[in-house]
């Protein structure tokens, strides 16, 4: 039949896809939506409608980024064609497909088994449209082997629509976490209709794959406070910051078109919230403990790790990290576990921390392998011993297609064995390990009557594992031990674990890969493979979090609005590194006096700022990772974060990157954009052009790098015998020389800095003149040193009113130049005829340019320019990031020459 049809009993009429021995009942519409972020109300029927559902074309995919398939296809290594499928739709993508076999199961007088399949995509990518989710194969195949099943494929929204949320959306109505609640919502769905398509609605078993895996079971998801942040940086992307709430609202559910709701998710990332309802808290390793009390509706459970299940993190971030990876892991492994640890750490994975080689690919591959096992071998083995009834199986047939990972068990590789849609790709012996596979996966949805075909062994009662391939090792399909080294994993791991410290080392671990340890169980099923055989509709709830060795939260200091106090976030998302941007770990920033006027929560001097940010200053750091487009930068290089933010295409659009955003729209926009966040954090993200490297190794006294201790030693011969502290004077310097760079001051000729006190005209002083208020006395006093070429004033906002302008014009010869510097809000009488009849030029100079720090940083590594008591330099204190307010105190109230405050994050 051209167009198979089922005669439903509460739908009606619903025509189908023959497709070879199967129907596929497509975009069936389980949910309606008022508007983008309203609940999800289940499409109710109870008697049948009397006209036809058409379910023979997908329906709209829900809003995801553009090109997103194709993404997930290059990271299986093999393109299948497109589907055809309709553009993504903002409030009709509520859908699911249905594939049953042709000959239906009702004419037999029985219902079949239902698997569900809820994709992953980290709640940002993913679509039941996508062709290697396609299950007509993987149907049809059970169907032929005498075990047949029906197969759902949902969509769930993501995104903005799934999962922004905070307290003045939930006021309004609008509840957290709407992707989880999509979810449950199709799954009562197919509890209330897939008898009429021949399911049987208690025999439910969900599959998940990823982000998907870790919906169907636990939750390691952000706390409100997170969320909130994350809210305010969505407006502002969608330029929403300065509008009502009621306006935000009308916005975001009704009129930000398709595409750009689309793309927000890529800039800040968005997923399960903690809410009393869907997520009441996260998941930990404590939880798994003897005492751990099962879900009544789960019976079986079984999981599925690969043995190079970490190759999506090389393909999300590593492979911009590869210069430098070495150095910037050993430095990562031995902050977080100590060096002793570490030690044995790398020692495990074989990673030579002394090799210089840069791109290091051996250390990106341990570090791959680290990763498998840390967030996904160890926690499948913890959950497979704390549910009973597991079946733990391991992945390792290798990547048959070119590309990257070919030959390894790479990321998603499960998925495309699973719905065979790949088999004609295979060679035969691959094709059987894809085969039995899914066979085995079959029998796990049909049942207790079907386990005797293929024996799923039950990992606490016999302690034995599945292990699949490799087939070019001759294995298809084989049974060995737990910790049999057969199975292709890292037992020792375990010992390991227990020598540094065990799974459940907290805190330390926390700050390396958010949660790497207490939450670690979240990773397994979020980025692998998972089934539960469950007889209800709703299940438990759990999503992603990824991590690298740069840890997903750090310490932050946040701006949240003008007026208010900044906010010290302990676990604020760590920036991703990208193209044109490096990550820094900051170890000193300075602090000026008048931040605490602009942060502080007085409202004494707004400056024109995004908010939720991060403010920040010049600061003195080490770089952890770059884009891929760095050629000389490196991880683990020491580096001045120079915070003068400059347009790409139109340099002379500046900000102060985390102080002052500038003075039009255009500029407006670095800051609105992706150079929001600065250096008070842990970790900042940096423009590549903004870092400029430093020579440790000649400024620093040994064992200064790592940013502790004050305390000085005997220096090298080679070196000048700095600490980091010292390091934190140079944006003092930076300021004055860029005007003394922009006066074109040559030799022999004599220069005016006034005034000579304060932050920046104290730097050094040769003949101070004091100021009497009498312009031509004093002009007199400052002409007796001989003819004055020059004249540098950098006077601050306090000195309004005051003589020492005139008086410095009025010293300045013919031919004199005058840069302005300072921070004058009002105007200044201008001795107009002494400007004209000496031919006197008058520039302003707002910062400096790049080339005026480099070539300071030469001077300073050179001696030329010291540091520290060498110039006058006293460090009032550097304060941690949680004591900011006592730092900002000191900086307002110590600024006599030479003194300065730090912050150390």
């Amino acid at each position: 039949m051209d167009c198979p049809s089922v005669l439903h009993p509460l739908l009606g009429r619903v025509d189908g896809k023959a497709q070879d021995g199967v129907t596929q009942f497509l975009g069936l519409q389980y949910a309606t939506l008022r508007d983008v972020l309203a609940p999800a109300q289940l499409v109710d029927s109870t008697t049948p409608n009397s006209s036809t559902v058409d379910a023979r074309e997908y329906g709209p995919p829900v809003i995801s980024p553009p090109g997103s398939a194709e993404m997930e296809m290059s990271f299986i290594q093999q393109r299948l064609p497109k589907k055809k499928v309709p553009p993504p739709s903002a409030l009709g993508g509520l859908s699911l497909n249905i594939t049953v076999p042709a000959a239906y199961p009702e004419r037999e007088g029985r219902r079949l088994p239902v698997l569900v399949y809820i994709h992953g995509g980290g709640f940002v990518f993913g679509s039941s449209t996508y062709p290697h989710y396609d299950q007509a194969e993987v149907v049809r195949t059970a169907a032929a082997r005498q075990t047949p099943i029906i197969a759902v494929n949902i969509n769930y929204r993501l995104g903005i629509p799934g999962f922004l949320t905070s307290q003045e959306l939930r006021n309004a109505g609008y509840e957290a976490n709407n992707g989880l609640r999509d979810q449950k919502v199709a799954l009562r769905w197919i509890q209330r209709y897939i008898a009429g398509f021949g399911g049987d609605p208690t025999n439910v078993t969900v599959v998940g794959q990823s982000a998907g895996a870790g919906t169907s079971f636990l939750m390691p998801p952000v706390t409100q406070e997170i969320a909130e942040i994350r809210y305010k940086m969505v407006l502002d992307q969608l330029a929403l910051g300065e509008k009502t709430l009621e306006e935000c609202i009308q916005t975001l559910t009704h009129d930000i078109p398709v595409d750009q709701l689309g793309t927000v998710p890529l800039q800040v990332p968005l997923g399960p919230v903690i809410d009393a309802e869907t997520v009441p808290e996260a998941a930990t390793f404590a939880a798994l403990d003897g005492n751990y009390k099962k879900d009544e509706s789960i019976q079986k459970l079984m999981l599925i790790d690969l043995q190079s299940d970490a190759t999506i993190f090389a393909h999300v971030n590593l492979h911009a990290r590869l210069n430098g990876i070495t150095a910037a892991f050993t430095a990562s492994m031995e902050t977080y576990f100590g060096t002793e640890d570490a030690r044995k750490l790398l020692a495990f994975y074989k990673v030579d921390s002394a090799t210089t080689t840069t791109p290091d690919p051996n250390t990106l591959s341990a570090v791959v392998r680290f990763f498998t096992d840390i967030f996904f071998y160890a926690p499948a083995v913890q959950v497979a011993q704390a549910f009973a009834g597991s079946t733990l199986a391991h992945f390792n047939e290798g990547n048959p297609w070119a590309g990257t990972f070919q030959g390894h068990a790479s990321h998603l590789l499960d998925t495309a064995f699973l719905w065979q849609n790949y088999n004609s790709f295979m060679e035969p012996a691959v094709r059987a390990v894809a085969e039995t596979f899914a066979s085995d996966l079959v029998a796990f949805v049909v049942g207790e009557a079907q386990l005797s075909r293929a024996r799923l062994p039950d990992y606490q009662q016999d302690g034995e594992v599945i292990v699949y391939g490799p087939s070019a090792e001759g294995q298809t399909r084989e049974i060995v031990g737990a910790m049999d080294e057969r199975g292709g994993r890292r037992v020792g791991f375990f010992q390991l674990a227990g020598e540094i410290g065990g799974l459940d080392r907290g805190k330390r671990i926390e700050s390396c890969a958010g949660d790497m340890y207490t939450s670690v169980l979240h990773y397994v099923l979020s980025s692998s493979m998972a089934c539960s055989q469950t007889l209800t509709a709703t299940p438990p709830a759990m999503s992603t979090t990824t991590s690298t060795s740069i840890p997903e939260t750090a310490a932050a200091l946040v701006f949240l609005a003008p007026g208010q106090r900044l906010h010290h976030e302990s676990r604020a998302p760590t920036p991703p590194v990208t193209a044109g941007a490096a990550i820094v770990r900051i170890l000193r920033t300075s602090v000026v006096a008048y931040l605490r006027s602009v942060f502080a929560g007085d409202g004494t001097r707004s400056y024109p700022l995004p908010t939720p940010m991060v403010p920040g200053n010049h600061a003195v750091g080490r770089v952890v990772a770059v884009g891929p487009d760095a050629t000389t930068l490196t991880a683990g290089q020491l580096v001045f974060v120079d915070v003068t933010l400059r347009s790409r295409d139109d340099p002379t659009r500046a900000a102060v990157f985390g102080i002052h955003e500038g003075f039009d729209d255009e500029t407006r926009r670095l800051m609105r954009g992706e150079w929001r966040d600065s250096t008070y954090a842990q970790y900042a993200k940096v423009p590549l052009e903004n870092l400029f490297p430093l020579d440790e190794t000649t400024l620093l006294l040994q064992g200064q790098g790592q940013g502790q201790g004050q305390g000085r030693r005997r220096p090298s011969p080679s070196s000048l015998g700095y600490s980091l502290d010292d390091l934190g004077y140079i944006p003092r310097l930076a300021i004055p020389y860029g005007g003394l760079r922009t006066l074109d001051l040559q030799p022999g000729e004599t220069v005016i800095i006034s005034p000579a006190t304060g932050s920046f005209g104290s730097a050094a002083r040769i003949f101070p003149v004091p100021i009497t208020g009498d312009p031509g006395v004093d002009g007199a006093a400052l002409a007796r040193y001989g003819r004055v070429h020059a004249y540098l004033d950098i006077s601050p906002p306090m000195a309004a009113g005051s003589t020492h302008f005139r008086s410095a014009i009025t010293a300045l010869g013919m031919n004199g130049r005058v840069c302005l510097m300072g921070g004058l809000a009002e105007d200044t009488a201008l001795p107009y005829h002494a400007v004209m009849h000496r031919n006197l030029k008058i520039c302003g100079r707002w910062m400096y340019e790049r080339e005026d720090l480099r070539r300071l940083l030469e001077m300073v590594e050179t001696g030329v320019v010291p540091l520290g008591a060498g110039i006058g330099a006293h460090l009032v204190g550097s304060f941690a990031l949680e004591e900011w307010e006592a730092a900002f105190i000191a900086a307002a109230e110590n600024t006599d020459p030479g003194q300065y405050v730090l912050l150390s994050p």
